[in-house]
């Protein structure tokens, strides 16, 4: 870890972390708050994962084959009701803040 580039973005998520007592936020809801974050991006994550490992010129031989994509478009579905669900969970959390 002797990069720049790699120094400044741990410096970055550092200082990210001094926003809670900063702010005097409170720790139960900014952990709450992260975790249905992670949930809704997840969805776009799975739909990269698939894009990337159907791309011919960038995979080559080693494309998903249709078991790979029928179990990633299972999982995607799965990342979208938990998607939905952590976006109305963190919306039900931040009105009774």
């Amino acid at each position: 870890m002797k990069l720049l580039k790699y120094r400044v973005i741990v410096f970055f998520i550092s200082i990210l972390g001094l926003a809670v007592p900063v702010f005097h936020a409170r720790p139960i809801i900014v952990m709450i708050v992260s975790q249905a974050f992670g949930a809704l991006i997840l969805p776009f994550t799975v739909a990269c994962i698939i894009y990337l490992g159907n791309k011919k010129n960038i995979m080559d031989s080693f494309r998903f084959s249709l078991p790979v994509n029928i179990t990633l478009g299972m999982i995607f579905i799965f990342s979208i009701v938990m998607s939905y669900m952590g976006f109305t969970g963190l919306f039900l959390t931040l009105k009774n803040i």
